[in-house]
């Protein structure tokens, strides 16, 4: 019986979410400088419990944070998110995906490696918060439009804000974490 649900699963494809038919009222409203939901960035790199912050009003840049590993899935200019979902549109069991031009986009591994280690520790199918003792996300702060994340690596509290600056007509990344002491051998990838 499995197999059967499973084959009917894979011949029936889900509705192209660029074809999907978006309610107007989600398309034309303002969701404040973040919005959590499950986002696609690409194929095999979706981030189901995700943040999507707004950095930068014109020119357009977000970032996507993960809320269980801890990383910023991935950071993109220009369009904001091709929204899909029975939140926002009809007959969709899809979920919104990266609208503009991915910037960057990192792979799904913890965004801090214990002891020089960045496999993930989480027991198949990878789903839920990395082990409390490894890091643990806290929550967020909100000040107009600029987003803070609150989370702790090993024992260390940690506030992570990301941002953009344009001088002379480059564009430039900011991100912002303060060093603090960390008793563990923990890292961030490189």
């Amino acid at each position: 019986m499995t197999e059967i649900v499973c084959a009917l699963l894979t011949l029936c494809a889900q509705p192209d979410p660029q074809k999907t038919r978006v309610y107007k009222q989600a398309a034309e409203m303002d969701y404040g400088p973040w919005i959590a939901a499950t986002v696609g960035v690409a194929k095999g790199n979706v981030t189901p419990k995700g943040i999507v912050i707004r950095v930068h009003r014109e020119p357009h840049a977000y970032v996507l944070f993960d809320t269980e590993l801890l990383r910023v899935s991935a950071a993109w200019t220009g369009g904001w998110l091709q929204l899909a979902g029975r939140a926002y549109a009809d007959d969709s069991n899809d979920y919104p995906w990266i609208k503009g031009d991915v910037q960057l986009e990192t792979a799904v591994t913890p965004g801090w490696a214990r002891e020089g280690v960045l496999d993930d520790p989480r027991p198949g199918p990878r789903d839920g918060p990395l082990p409390r003792d490894w890091a643990r996300f806290r929550g967020l702060y909100v000040n107009q439009d600029r987003v803070v994340l609150s989370y702790t690596v090993g024992a260390v509290p940690v506030l992570e804000t990301h941002g953009l600056e344009v001088r002379g007509g480059a564009v430039i990344a900011l991100f912002y974490l303060p060093a603090g002491r960390i008793s563990y051998d923990f890292a961030a990838p490189s």
